[in-house]
């Protein structure tokens, strides 16, 4: 990720824009259904957002460059609030950029063209970076962190709160996205998904006891009602019965890595309080996450 969007190209060549028709290339069988992407900060006070279009643009890249990592820049613009970027354009690797299986170093060669364009045209700018990290975890590494800590003390780029999208896993099945906002001189922000994209809505119930002081209001109905609230309580137990999984799956994956709640919810980018929360049965991980616990899981075996 070497290189500013600011600097002078020698003016041949273009950059390589991913410009790919949506397709549902993804196994459906092992992907969610595909839909829009909006992730927020716990204090709601960044959010990024990317339509499905922008994303399939982006799966479409990772799926061409197989087992080497890719990248690039995100170009789009604010909400009137300023709490949230809005991707319009998402750009390939250029020409000039390095990669390898655990290496991608952004190149420089069309972009200062492609941003100039897009200002004129529709008035969009420079928003931030994204990556692929091939069947890894959408963790930024120390080298991520530092370069974009450097982004955001550019004065030529004008953005003191660069984004950085990274893709991780499988984009043909199993795959996560997760943002981050680093602020100048600031610790970064993890953005999350809120439980708006690929999560799974499982029903948080309990069963709901009747008493036989309880009377039906139509004592002629009272058999059939007495009956409804049967099979009703015992389809809500059955509902509840994945918490359960959850928590196992959850407590099981920590022992694993032998982390403390602590330094487990640091790995996921979440607060102590929600991985408690989890293991406990009061709440459930959503898809994307139960996918990047697995991952992780998976490389520390």
């Amino acid at each position: 990720m070497n290189g500013t969007i600011a600097e002078k190209t020698d003016g041949v060549g273009e950059m390589n824009i991913a410009g790919m028709v949506p397709s549902p290339f993804a196994e459906p069988s092992r992907c969610p259904r595909m839909s829009d992407l909006l992730l927020w900060s716990r204090d709601r006070k960044f959010g990024l957002s990317l339509n499905e279009t922008i994303l399939l643009e982006g799966l479409k890249e990772c799926t061409d460059s197989g087992s080497e990592e890719t990248g690039g820049i995100l170009v789009g613009y604010y909400t009137p609030a300023h709490d949230c970027a809005v991707v319009t354009a998402l750009g390939g690797p250029p020409e000039d950029s390095i990669r390898g299986p655990r290496l991608f170093e952004r190149g420089t060669k069309g972009i200062q063209r492609w941003i100039s364009r897009l200002w004129r045209e529709q008035r969009h700018f420079y928003l931030g970076e994204w990556h692929y990290h091939p069947g890894g975890t959408p963790v930024p590494s120390p080298d991520d962190r530092e370069q974009m800590q450097k982004l955001s003390k550019d004065r030529n780029l004008k953005c003191p709160e660069p984004i950085l999208l990274i893709i991780g896993g499988n984009p043909r099945g199993a795959w996560i996205a997760k943002a981050y906002v680093f602020p100048v001189d600031k610790e970064y922000v993890a953005l999350t998904d809120d439980g708006n994209f690929m999560q799974s809505k499982w029903p948080s119930m309990q069963p709901v006891m009747t008493t036989r002081s309880q009377k039906s209001p139509h004592p002629h109905k009272s058999g059939l009602r007495n009956k409804g609230n049967k099979m009703k309580i015992q389809d809500k137990i059955k509902k509840a019965k994945p918490q359960k999984e959850h928590a196992l799956f959850v407590k099981e994956a920590r022992a694993k890595l032998g982390l403390t709640q602590f330094e487990f919810a640091e790995a996921l980018s979440v607060s102590w309080e929600t991985v408690a929360k989890w293991e406990q049965g009061g709440r459930n991980p959503g898809a994307p996450t139960r996918m990047l616990i697995e991952m992780i899981v998976n490389l520390k075996s």
